[in-house]
């Protein structure tokens, strides 16, 4: 059994906080070791666990910021989390054992399931040409898998694995590397600011991980379909390709995005004729991207 003293745990949700208190309980820790941070304040008392509000509603990281400037000097390790996550009686042991032995390792996953035991994408590679444009182009799945290929990883087997950047819904991250790249970054309000995160993780000298044989259960995964949520998604994508990317690079995406729109209207159009039903919807996927070029 490792030491939880060593750890603080901030829960970041919007309004939820009978679900961020039940991802609380399922975690071991202290009430004192655990930081509810609302972004809307709740109307009663929030017991026994500390909760805290920024004084107006504020993005994912910063949330998670705020949290971490109010936890105890002196905490070796800070455990992220989203609302909606609750972990197995072992799950922290196992990932704080895991993170101690690879002193290189700043922020560790546990591998996450959904609702109905299904494995979830806890890993990615950095933002390519070819995955931003899967993420843009219309056409058969296929394509779009072809584009994506080796970019996420599933959990599998035991042990740990070393990977670009790692989900931020639950991550345990060794405090020394937090400060190092001053938390996350509050300019991404939601999306993205875990890409970003892991980035500057490994321009820092830390690398991230999964620990495979940790589980954790993931309710709330799901893909962003809302056009508000879906503007909010892309606008982050185009900040982290503006900022990250060489001028070479971030020309080629612009390049190849404009092909893919000239792709996706000629697309549109095929599936206007051949399937009518279909039209209303791939129009909005088209006309959602073309509100969001790379460039803007």
């Amino acid at each position: 059994m490792t030491d939880r003293r060593d750890v603080t745990a901030v829960i970041v949700t919007h309004d939820d906080v009978e679900r961020a208190g039940r991802c609380a309980a399922s975690l071991g820790l202290a009430p004192d070791r655990v930081i509810i941070v609302a972004n809307v304040a709740p109307s009663e008392e929030v017991t026994p666990w500390k909760c805290l509000s920024p004084l107006t509603p504020q993005g994912y990281g910063a949330n998670i910021n705020l949290g971490v400037a109010r936890s105890p000097d002196g905490i070796k390790w800070l455990l992220l989390l989203n609302d909606d996550v609750v972990f197995k009686r072992d799950t922290l042991d196992r990932l704080m054992k895991a993170a101690r032995a690879d002193p290189t390792v700043g922020a560790v996953t546990p591998a996450l399931h959904g609702e109905h035991g299904g494995p979830q994408a806890v890993a990615f590679r950095h933002p390519t040409v070819c995955g931003e444009i899967a993420g843009v182009i219309s056409g058969p799945d296929l394509l779009r898998r072809t584009l994506r290929r080796g970019h996420s990883v599933l959990p599998a087997g035991a042990g740990m694995t070393h990977e670009d950047w790692v989900l931020g819904a639950a991550m345990l991250v060794r405090s020394a590397a937090f400060a190092d790249v001053s938390g996350f970054d509050e300019r991404y309000f939601l999306y993205s600011e875990d890409t970003q995160f892991g980035l500057d993780l490994q321009r820092a000298g830390w690398r991230s991980a999964v620990l495979h044989d940790a589980w954790a259960l993931h309710i709330g995964a799901g893909s962003t379909t809302d056009a508000r949520w879906r503007d909010m998604l892309l606008a982050s994508r185009r900040r982290y390709v503006r900022e990250n990317w060489s001028r070479p690079r971030f020309a080629g995406l612009c390049a190849v995005w404009l092909v893919a729109q000239v792709w996706n209207i000629a697309y549109l159009a095929a599936r206007g004729v051949a399937e009518p039903s279909s039209r209303t919807a791939h129009a909005a996927h088209v006309c959602a991207h073309l509100r969001h070029p790379p460039w803007r």
